[in-house]
């Protein structure tokens, strides 16, 4: 029946029961009829290059279906019948108007060929679609596993390159795994044109030191998130709606290129831990980054407050420089750092306007910049 300009399959087809194979590629179907149902023995249905947009649910008594090609019509949801045909080995459904490919997929156990080329995908992103079937159904599966046992979701290892969208819809996740794929910042696909965070949960978020494109949204609506794993990938920097998750405990940031932890982390009610080696850390610097998590927060803890009070007593902590994150209290006025290996000053410690103490007994200094006059 193939390129014969049908418009209509007759409802008689219910007598061809015995039909193994039918094309009916190359024609002006827009609607199929119940009544295939009746074909039982089939195992090979060609609609592509029609005006498909839908299947019948009724189909689903189809079992013997095992090659289904769907290619160039006008589909824009997958047909839910398909998750049906467990015997399903083959499916195209290239060149339509779909934009996700369901996790249910992972239902046919039995597939070995599957093409979605050509289609309007923003899930699974386009660089696992480009990885092919394996990859895809990879994914799936660990979406599947995520909606269906634990609440906890690992897209390690995928070769991702943008958070995906649907990722952060799944509010329910405790645990999130992105660790080693190419992710370049956290912003995930579409945050330009979708918004899930309140401007009022954004508004109290002043952060010292923040760069301008810490700014944009990211996973801060998985509120109910542990731990979060995005290690091994290329950030230059953390989005500073991380520190909207409150329930978080752990956060694995560990080879990027890393340059500030932000001192508001230290404030974070549960987190307990940040596993942060191979950096580029500047600040804080890289002597205090090395610390116990414990520790460093006490540190910035110090820091944060020095804002407030105008006082920073830092004496006795082995650090080997004075980083921005101390430069930018520029309300200091009594800085002590007696007692750490500090070998050198830079000029920027001129910039504290309203310093009036700067101690410095028993560093490794051998000379001073002359900015600071007769401070110390």
């Amino acid at each position: 029946f193939a390129n014969n300009h049908l418009q209509k399959i007759p409802d008689n087809i219910e007598r061809c029961e015995g039909i193994v194979e039918m094309h009916l590629s190359g024609n002006k179907l827009s609607t199929l009829p119940d009544a295939m149902k009746a074909c039982r023995n089939l195992q090979v249905l060609d609609l592509s290059w029609n005006m498909v947009s839908a299947l019948p649910e009724e189909w689903s008594v189809l079992q013997r279906l095992h090659h289904v090609d769907l290619s160039h019509n006008r589909i824009i949801n997958m047909p839910p019948v398909i998750f049906s045909l467990i015997g399903l080995q083959s499916l195209n459904v290239r060149d339509n108007q779909m934009d996700e490919v369901p996790y249910h997929l992972v239902k046919l156990v039995n597939l070995t060929s599957l093409e979605i080329r050509d289609n309007r995908f923003n899930e699974p992103p386009a660089e696992i679609i480009r990885l092919g079937m394996g990859q895809i159904m990879k994914y799936l599966e660990r979406k599947n596993h995520a909606y269906k046992n634990v609440p906890q979701l690992d897209l390690s290892q995928l070769g991702l390159e943008a958070v995906p969208p649907a990722s952060v819809l799944m509010t329910f996740i405790t645990s999130l795994n992105l660790a080693r794929n190419r992710l370049t910042n956290l912003k995930y696909q579409g945050s330009d044109e979708m918004t899930v965070v309140d401007d009022e949960d954004m508004s109290h978020l002043e952060i010292v030191g923040a760069p301008i494109q810490a700014h944009g949204l990211s996973v801060s609506t998985l509120k109910l998130l542990v731990t979060l794993d995005v290690s091994g990938n290329l950030l230059t920097v953390l989005p500073i709606d991380l520190l909207l998750l409150s329930t978080l405990t752990k956060l694995n940031v560990c080879e990027n290129q890393l340059t500030t932890l932000y001192l508001e982390f230290c404030t974070m009610p549960n987190l307990k831990e940040i596993l942060r080696k191979d950096n580029e850390w500047r600040s804080p610097h890289e002597c205090v980054v090395a610390l116990p998590t414990s520790e460093m927060f006490e540190y910035m803890h110090l820091v944060l407050e020095a804002h407030s009070t105008s006082v920073l007593t830092l004496n006795g902590r082995s650090l080997q420089a004075v980083t921005s994150d101390i430069t930018l209290a520029t309300s200091l006025t009594t800085l002590n750092l007696n007692r750490n290996k500090i070998d050198l000053l830079t000029p920027e410690i001129a910039g504290l306007g309203n310093l009036a103490e700067l101690h410095l007994r028993q560093n490794h200094l051998a000379t001073m910049p002359w900015e600071l006059g007769g401070l110390v």
